[in-house]
């Protein structure tokens, strides 16, 4: 039975052709803390960091339309919505 209250954790790391991870607390339904890191690269390199940013506090099921509109607005390579969105999901079933 995974965890619905309370904070917990999920780390996942995705291969696709390049190696990204994503460490992610979770507080009930939402997002409480975020970090992406690995062989990718974002441009403006501080859209990351607004990623990260506008994820928290965000409930797991609304996530697509920030991942969508913050890619909306760089340049991207290694990484894409659709891995993001996948990451997070992933690391929500294999949180404890």
């Amino acid at each position: 039975m995974q965890p619905t209250n309370g904070i917990s954790e999920g780390n996942v790391i995705i291969k696709e052709g390049k190696l990204i991870r994503f460490h992610v607390q979770f507080h009930g339904e939402r997002i409480r803390k975020i970090r992406i890191n690995g062989d990718f690269f974002l441009y403006p390199e501080e859209k990351l960091e607004e990623l990260e940013q506008k994820l928290e506090n965000q409930e797991i099921s609304s996530i697509e339309n920030v991942i969508r509109s913050t890619f909306s607005e760089c340049e991207y390579a290694g990484i894409s919505p659709e891995i993001v969105e996948r990451g997070i999901k992933e690391a929500w079933t294999k949180r404890r």
